[in-house]
């Protein structure tokens, strides 16, 4: 391979555009949600999963890292030595009504699960944004508005397809690759690039009531004392989340607040 350089042989091999630091667009390409500073090798807008496996090859052949770009919650920055693999056009969603599964790519966000899973009154075990993806939110674990009911997101994980650090596509599930399958339970993305999830999906409804309880900072003592003692009584299906931040600019929030530090219930009752 005298000649030719990783950039090059990446674009070779994939099919999916591939963007290096002299293209134009190379700082959209690297920029993630968060705006940390990223400037890989190359960044590869996977068109298929052939392109994951080829990127993986190509980077392992070169001493490279191989990295994801965060959709959202996670940090990333600071792989100068890494191919970037980005999955958005690998979106999609396939409900199973009657064994209550979805299967999803690696660029699938929250609401387009919840939008599939809902025509058939399922949901997925969401977390709080509809625009993180359900691949990663999964494998950092997946805390849920209904957890305090059905667990993990990451305890419902059935099945994977993943392209593994030595270039193999393996498909893991309980009975093929188990071990591997429980480090995908929230092991995070260490363990090699997801191109498939298959994840169980749960009955809700008909009514989810859901909403914010906000107290001046000032409160604080007082309200989680009570907090504390009141979330020993509740039933698994009332979650109730406390938040110290700044106020955001809420509608429902007055002008005056905005910006001041405030203590935030967030919280949600299912109604079987």
């Amino acid at each position: 391979r005298m000649g030719t350089t990783p950039l090059d042989r990446l674009r070779a091999a994939a099919s999916g555009t591939v963007t290096g630091p002299d293209d134009g667009g190379y700082d959209d390409a690297r920029a993630p949600w968060n705006l940390t500073e990223q400037h890989p090798v190359a960044v590869l807008d996977a068109s298929s999963p052939d392109d994951v496996e080829a990127a993986v090859a190509v980077a392992a052949d070169a001493g490279l890292r191989v990295v994801t770009q965060a959709t959202g919650h996670s940090s990333t920055g600071g792989f100068d030595d890494a191919v970037l693999i980005r999955t958005r056009e690998l979106a999609s969603v396939d409900v199973d009504p009657a064994r209550k599964v979805a299967t999803i790519g690696p660029g699938t966000h929250w609401g387009a699960v919840q939008e599939a899973a809902a025509e058939h009154g399922l949901t997925g075990l969401v977390g709080t944004a509809p625009h993180v993806s359900a691949v990663g939110f999964t494998m950092g674990g997946g805390v849920s508005w209904l957890g305090r009911r059905h667990g993990l997101c990451a305890n419902r994980l059935r099945s994977a397809e993943l392209v593994t650090p030595d270039g193999v596509v393996r498909r893991v599930d309980e009975r093929e690759d188990p071990e591997l399958l429980w480090a995908l339970r929230g092991g995070g993305g260490n363990f090699g690039i997801v191109t498939q999830f298959v994840f169980a999906l749960h009955e809700v409804g008909p009514t989810v009531l859901c909403g914010l309880v906000v107290y001046p900072f000032e409160q604080a003592e007082s309200v989680l004392t009570r907090y504390r003692a009141y979330v020993e009584t509740i039933p698994d299906e009332l979650c109730v989340w406390a938040v110290l931040r700044k106020a955001p600019p809420l509608p429902f929030l007055p002008d005056a607040v905005h910006g001041r530090e405030v203590v935030i219930f967030a919280l949600s009752l299912i109604h079987i």
